[in-house]
């Protein structure tokens, strides 16, 4: 992830390719959103001159590092991972609760025929939920 961040970082500033006329390139792009077809213009290659910079950098730092690799480092108090184990402002519910909840909103639904009387379908279970293991992932 690091490094993908490094790598859009470096090249975020690209100028616009041209052609060997020297005309700008450009392509069309729909958005969704507006519904209609805009002009974007293309990026020149990349180029990947950091990389032999960023490859010694990261060797130099492994030789100077005289601890070893095995080392347990502890996050510091201050670390994002301690101030909450989720963005949820409250208590996160079990898994369990959460399945069984979507799975009891579509087993019945209550009709209502020609004559005005409700009735309830009941619909089959989940195939895809049964059978599930369940398991909490933080």
């Amino acid at each position: 992830m690091l490094l993908s961040a490094l790598d859009h970082n470096m090249h975020t500033f690209r100028p616009q390719a041209t052609t060997k006329d020297g005309k700008l390139t450009w392509k069309k792009q729909y958005s969704k959103r507006t519904i209609r077809w805009h002009p974007e213009p293309v990026k020149a290659e990349k180029s990947y001159e950091y990389i032999p910079y960023l490859m010694a950098t990261i060797l130099k730092a492994r030789l100077d590092d005289k601890a070893t690799a095995e080392r347990v480092l502890s996050l510091p108090e201050e670390h994002p991972r301690h101030l909450a184990p989720t963005i949820a402002l409250r208590e996160s519910p079990e898994l369990i609760d959460l399945v069984q909840e979507y799975q009891s909103r579509f087993q019945s639904k209550k009709v209502q025929d020609k004559n005005g009387l409700v009735q309830s379908l009941s619909l089959p279970p989940t195939p895809f939920l049964s059978g599930f293991i369940f398991k909490e992932v933080l």
